[in-house]
């Protein structure tokens, strides 16, 4: 995730990278690098990074700054959450902290966050939700159950996203909302 973040919000491609590189955990803990936020902050915009997950994870905390945002809410600031079977916060709460970001400046904004409530390893058992999905066609019960979980959890934030676009719809400011996926589940598909 942070080496996605880290294309999306800079340009570079990754691959121009040394294996095993890391810049989260190298050279922006100590070093700024040009990025879509300070491009927008000299056309005025305010960015916000929020991720629902510990602030230190892959030195955010430090990170996020050297990126040219000028305010960040790691979970530790979140409250009212949930957390799936597996202890990730589940997505709904960036829901709040998206509109909290925007409304806190009179100007336009560029509001970051990540999510992780899809975060796997997934569980070979049945849990919450599995009640709610069926999967067919497979006939290894763990994989099954694995997908099951999987396909919940994408159902709980897509109701996420779905409530997070009515509220933008009726924001008093225009909003643009850009979405992207940087991980296939961690499930040994047979």
């Amino acid at each position: 995730t942070a080496n996605s973040e880290f294309e999306v919000l800079t340009g570079m491609n990754f691959g121009y990278f040394g294996t095993g590189e890391y810049p989260y955990k190298t050279i922006l803990q100590s070093k700024n690098c040009e990025t879509v936020c300070y491009n927008l902050s000299e056309l005025g915009y305010t960015s916000h990074a929020i991720h629902n997950y510990t602030g230190t994870f892959y030195n955010r905390n430090y990170v996020y700054k050297n990126l040219g945002f000028n305010t960040f809410t790691p979970l530790e600031y979140m409250h009212s959450y949930d957390v799936n079977p597996l202890g990730w916060a589940k997505d709904y709460v960036l829901e709040n902290e998206i509109i909290t970001s925007l409304k806190s400046t009179k100007g336009k904004d560029l509001v970051f966050a990540v999510s992780v409530q899809g975060h796997g390893k997934y569980p070979e058992k049945p849990v919450e939700g599995e009640n709610l999905i069926s999967v067919s066609g497979i006939e290894n019960e763990a994989i099954k159950h694995q997908m099951e979980y999987y396909a919940y959890q994408l159902w709980e934030m897509d109701d996420f996203i779905g409530r997070l676009v009515r509220t933008l719809n009726d924001f008093d400011e225009h909003c643009v909302l850009v979405l992207y996926g940087d991980h296939q589940p961690s499930i040994a598909y047979e």
